[in-house]
């Protein structure tokens, strides 16, 4: 497994530089709007200690949707004190049709963090990106509809 540096405010690059703050972007769900994301955008859903990274295919508006083609699993080690990640590549995982409020625009500077460790990181199989996209979806849901 590829680890990637996380300190208590974000992902860390090569240097150890923090690139971006944990809880990602600091706008708002609310204050996004449907234009915010575009096609070929790298995005990110956040759930728990989990991140899932993507790119933007088409954001549907008339639906409130956007698919995305995930590309990158990031979990993050829950004690503060380990301050690391463990990231998996999907090149095999279906694209998805999410609601659009779900997703934040990845900032640059955390989405290169990631990127240049993909080629070092170990691909889910099919059966294991679906679980693992299955269970974002399911914790999402029920965080939404106890």
């Amino acid at each position: 497994m590829t680890q990637v540096a996380w300190a208590q405010n974000g992902l860390c690059n090569g240097n150890g530089d923090i690139v971006t703050e944990k809880n990602g972007c600091s706008q708002s769900q609310s204050q996004r709007s449907l234009n915010s994301l575009n096609a070929n955008q790298i995005v990110y859903l956040a759930q728990g200690d989990t991140r899932l990274y993507g790119e933007v295919i088409q954001v549907v508006e008339s639906r409130d949707r956007c698919w995305v083609r995930p590309l990158a699993i990031v979990d993050i080690e829950p004690d503060p004190s380990h301050h690391q990640a463990t990231c998996h590549q999907i090149p095999q995982g279906p694209d998805v049709i999410w609601p659009l409020s779900w997703f934040s625009p990845a900032l640059d500077t955390d989405w290169l963090a990631i990127l240049t460790t993909l080629p070092h990181t170990p691909s889910y199989d099919r059966a294991t990106a679906n679980q693992r996209l299955r269970q974002l979806w399911q914790d999402r849901e029920s965080r939404l509809f106890p």
